[in-house]
């Protein structure tokens, strides 16, 4: 019921007021005369002001049970959408009430107070208010973070739409704010000031992605605190600093995505492990970082001597064999081997594997022609279709709604390939290393275009059920029924 229907309610009811009387009389009248037979009927049908004020008594009990309803429920705290429109109905229902209460106070049999309806609503938010205050001042676990999130964002809501005189909801949230962000700063500053205990220091790093993980409405700002804090904590402390920290984060999940999420740890992060890729073969440096006297360090030494000449050699000649095809009796598939050529073939040989990119070792092997360039996603492409076009091949499953893939000869023996990888430092890196490739392909028909379309027009197709319904969904099941 709008404003406009209920000043019409309104005008009604006192038109029918006036005549009440003459109606009663009319309705105890027996039809004698014919001729105004019709009109009598017609006059006996108009409903009686006491109904009218009965029926808008139950309108007005109806709206005080609509507003005598908890501002928090399951649903409420779990959708957005739905704590959305509680609130906008709740104060649409209270427009209504108020309404009521201006236009046809005076004739309702009894008073209608809005005041204490307002109150009531005005405790319950007066409630949530001081839960929420309450949850501020304290260190936060889970629980208290959902509870924090819960009252914060239904009181945020509230204010959005709704309007109570007296309740300022506003100032609630700013100190909930201010206190929220005291405990922040707090962290912040024992952080920079902590200068050895570097343990304590990942804890409070940790306490402060938490907040960020777990109070959504803070995220963005409470990131920028912790970026802000290790920027500083790196000014003051330098790279060791910044090092000690990494090393101890990295001991627990919390510490992991701090180092994954904010440039100042990750990037330390990755110059370290290129730092320490690059040493691989350095062989001081593995010595260094070992117990033992100068006689057991000598006998390292040589041997590993020894085993780097060896094992270049060895390494180089399997290699020239297996880019000529050396060796291959029979098609096996090696797991888990990776083989990192380093140093130089000897003369004897027949190039030097350092010429890798001049091209002049595969020109000399007689395999240049066989030797193929591209990134890692072309040679994605190439595994995925050594065989058949695999995009082809489902796209025409589906267009021509077959139920089964035509199979394919695997006999045939395909030339075993050698992968050389260009600067291994870069295919190590977290792009690459680890990573996923998704193929896809497209479907082009007019029956799929036309029932996106029906989707995009139809803004009343909330549900699956419905989306079932339209003609448009029913032509493509039956066309890609398999």
């Amino acid at each position: 019921m709008e404003e406009t229907n209920i000043v019409e309610l309104g005008k009604t009811i006192l038109i029918a007021k006036k005549w009440d009387k003459l109606l009663q009389s009319i309705n105890q009248c027996q039809l004698r005369y014919n001729l105004i037979q019709n009109l009598l009927k017609e006059i006996k049908s108009v409903v009686p002001f006491i109904e009218m004020i009965s029926e808008l008594e139950k309108l007005v009990n109806e709206l005080k049970t609509q507003l005598n309803v908890e501002l928090i429920s399951g649903k409420t705290t779990k959708f957005e959408v739905k704590r959305e429109e509680v609130f906008i109905n709740l104060m649409k229902t209270l427009d209504r009430l108020r309404m009521i209460n201006l236009k046809l106070k005076d004739v309702l049999s009894e008073l209608l107070d809005v005041d204490k309806v307002e109150g009531d609503l005005k405790k319950k938010v007066e409630r949530i208010s001081s839960q929420l205050i309450a949850k501020a001042s304290k260190e936060l676990s889970s629980r208290d973070a959902d509870d924090f999130r819960m009252y914060y964002n239904h009181l945020l809501s509230f204010e959005k739409h709704v309007r109570i005189p007296e309740v300022n909801i506003r100032l609630v949230l700013e100190q909930s704010e201010e206190k929220f962000f005291e405990k922040l700063t707090f962290l912040r500053r024992e952080i920079i000031n902590s200068s050895s205990d570097t343990t304590n220091i990942c804890e409070m790093l940790n306490k402060m992605k938490f907040l960020a993980e777990n109070l959504s409405m803070f995220d963005t700002s409470i990131n920028k605190e912790i970026d802000e804090t290790l920027k500083n904590y790196k000014g003051k402390y330098g790279n060791v600093g910044i090092i000690r920290v990494t090393v101890e984060l990295k001991k627990t999940d919390m510490g992991g995505r701090l180092i994954s999420k904010h440039s100042c740890l990750s990037g330390e992060d990755r110059r370290k492990r290129r730092e320490k890729m690059q040493k691989q073969d350095d062989l001081e440096y593995a010595l260094k970082e070992l117990i033992g006297d100068e006689h057991s360090t000598d006998v390292l030494r040589s041997r590993y001597a020894i085993f780097r000449q060896k094992y270049d050699e060895l390494v180089s000649i399997i290699t020239i064999f297996r880019l000529r095809g050396i060796g291959y009796d029979n098609h096996k598939k090696f797991k888990g081997h990776k083989i990192f050529l380093t140093g130089k073939i000897s003369n004897d040989l027949i190039n030097n594997l350092a010429e890798i990119d001049t091209g002049k070792v595969f020109r000399a092997l007689g395999i240049e022609d066989r030797i193929e360039y591209g990134t890692f996603n072309k040679l994605c492409e190439l595994l995925l279709n050594k065989q058949c076009n695999v995009r082809e091949r489902v796209r025409d499953v589906i267009v021509n709604n077959q139920s089964t893939l035509a199979v394919f000869d695997t006999s045939v023996r395909i030339r075993l390939k050698v992968l050389l990888i260009d600067e291994v430092d870069v295919f190590l890196s977290e792009k690459f290393c680890g990573g996923t490739y998704t193929p896809s392909v497209y479907l082009k028909d007019l029956s799929i275009k036309a029932l996106l379309d029906s989707i995009r027009e139809d803004e009343t197709l909330k549900t699956l059920n419905k989306v079932k319904t339209l003609s448009a969904y029913k032509n493509c099941a039956t066309k890609y029924s398999n």
